[in-house]
């Protein structure tokens, strides 16, 4: 052991292996450390160039950016602006197809006023010829009119002397005016005597309509009044058929019935002397044209009044006593036939 120790401590003194492994390994590290250094300072350098270069590319990329903005806003403001120039070039266009419709009609109406004036003329050179003659016989008038200034002359002269005439007449006018004041207070009193009359006739009138409502109701026969209560109506969708053409079947056998027992009592003996019309008045609603509902009222109440004195048989003691009438009523809903008479006044 001793002698291995020794050795081992002789050898050591000529060559320390252990002390040449450190420092090859320090130099290795310094040589690492040293290329660690080198590479974080490239980093360092590379990560600031990259830094400058991102930020100026980001510099770049906003300028870029504000300048594509701006591009597309100005696109789009030359977008909105061709869209209304569009527009306007549509509106042109069709107001200018208007414009062309518009002469296209104006160009059809000239050529049709063209031919009016070409008739026109024609008809002026007639009227032109007719002057013509016209004015030959204003001349052959105008010598006989001078001829008749001379006969109004002479005329003159006879209306002075007429005119002394008439104012010896005014005077007897005077007299006779006296006299008419004299007959005015006569047909006063004689007027206080006629409202009597129409009083009694009003009476009578109530009487008979009494005695027509009695005889119907006895018969079974349903009637209407009017407001008044001095006609019977009838309603002209219920008499006439669907067309209104002519009298329906029903319609016929509605009027025979009521017009039977309306004769038989205005004709009796009592009241004969007394009757003075049969009175068919047909009372139009105001709808459509005037003039035809006058037409169709007028025809309503002359069809009604020929049958009911046609089926009657004594029909020629009412054919001259018939009166037709006939009226549009704003406040009328239907179209009726209001039948009805009346009464001589007693002198």
């Amino acid at each position: 052991m001793l002698d291995k120790k020794a050795q081992t401590e002789e050898v050591g003194e000529k060559f320390n292996i252990w002390s040449s492994y450190s420092d090859m390994y320090c130099s290795l590290l310094m040589i690492f450390m040293l290329l660690f250094f080198v590479v974080v300072l490239q980093y360092l350098q590379m990560r600031d160039i990259n830094a400058e270069e991102t930020a100026k590319a980001q510099e770049e990329f906003l300028i870029d950016r504000s300048v594509y903005e701006k591009q597309i806003v100005e696109k789009d403001s030359a977008l909105t602006e061709y869209e209304k120039e569009n527009e306007r070039l549509k509106k042109g266009e069709e107001e200018y197809l208007r414009i062309i419709n518009t002469y296209r009609e104006d160009a059809a109406q000239l050529e049709d006023d063209l031919k009016s004036i070409s008739r026109s003329n024609d008809e002026l050179l007639n009227e032109k010829s007719k002057l013509e003659n016209l004015n030959s016989e204003l001349e052959n008038r105008n010598s006989e009119l001078a001829l008749q200034n001379d006969e109004y002359a002479r005329m003159n002269v006879e209306l002075e002397r007429n005119n002394e005439e008439l104012l010896q007449e005014r005077s007897l006018l005077e007299e006779q005016k006296r006299e008419v004041e004299t007959l005015l207070m006569e047909v006063s009193d004689r007027l206080t005597v006629t409202e009597y009359s129409i009083k009694e006739k009003a009476e009578l009138t109530d009487k008979i309509m009494l005695l027509l409502q009695n005889e119907l109701m006895v018969r079974g026969v349903s009637y209407e009044m009017n407001a008044d209560h001095d006609a019977f109506v009838f309603y002209v969708d219920e008499l006439y058929d669907e067309d209104r053409i002519q009298l329906s079947d029903e319609g016929r056998a509605m009027v025979s019935a009521f017009f039977k027992a309306y004769i038989e009592i205005l004709l009796t003996s009592e009241y004969k002397d007394r009757l003075d019309l049969f009175t068919f008045v047909c009372v139009m609603p105001n709808e459509g044209v005037y003039r035809m509902n006058v037409n169709y009222g007028i025809k309503y109440a002359s069809d009604t009044a020929s049958y009911c004195a046609s089926a009657y048989e004594r029909a020629k003691d009412i054919y001259d006593r018939l009166f037709i009438s006939t009226h549009v009523d704003n406040n009328a809903e239907k179209s009726i036939i209001e039948l009805g008479f009346t009464l001589n006044t007693v002198e």
